[in-house]
């Protein structure tokens, strides 16, 4: 299905192909998303420690009912290994 003007993007890439103006809109909602995130220290951007796999995730997006577009970054939980990434999440 092709991402055109007004289409809710299924991946971040489907953002790439929309007008500037539709992609500015994406990105202020993704950043709205992660803004609180970072002000409130629920995580913080750090390298990759050797020997660690990262937790996977991704976005998720939808309009509003009154218009506005949403941005929810999810991670796939479901990959952590018991004892080995449950008290750090990379």
């Amino acid at each position: 299905m092709a991402v055109g003007s007004g289409s809710i993007p299924k991946h971040f890439q489907d953002i790439l192909k929309l007008s500037k103006q539709e992609q500015n809109l994406w990105i202020i909602a993704m950043e709205k998303e992660i803004q609180p995130l970072s002000e409130h220290n629920v995580w913080m951007l750090v390298d990759l420690p050797k020997g660690h796999k990262p937790i996977k995730g991704r976005w998720i997006f939808a309009v509003k009912s009154d218009g506005c577009k949403k941005a929810q970054f999810i991670t796939k939980g479901f990959t952590q290994v018991f004892g080995i990434d449950y008290e750090e999440i990379f």
